[in-house]
């Protein structure tokens, strides 16, 4: 963005706009998600694919991303492994899910 490099007001109002807008973005996405869809059964690959998508890309972008700011191999798969940690409320999602599904058909 050049026009914001030379202005720097501009910089600081495009941030503004952006700090309002994107937790509306955000909580009108998560208030339109249909939760019942997660304890579909016929979509269970396609979880499983996109946690692991998801985990394997998180994984090798901090591996990699390691590795260019100069760590050293181990270094940057322990960066790598601890990204990974952050994944562990994919699990819990799922498990709630799967509870609102069972009770919607009783």
């Amino acid at each position: 963005m050049q026009v914001a490099t030379q202005h720097p007001s501009v910089a600081v109002f495009l941030l503004q706009i952006v700090a309002l807008f994107m937790p509306v973005f955000f909580g009108v996405a998560g208030l339109s998600t249909d939760l019942q869809a997660l304890g579909r059964s016929d979509l269970l690959v396609l979880r499983l694919g996109l946690i692991a998508n998801a985990s394997v890309g998180k994984f090798l972008r901090a591996v990699i991303g390691g590795r260019a700011a100069g760590l050293t191999h181990a270094q940057a798969l322990a960066v790598g492994a601890l990204r990974i940690r952050q994944r562990a409320t994919i699990p819990l999602a799922h498990e709630v899910g799967g509870h609102a599904a069972q009770r919607e058909s009783l």
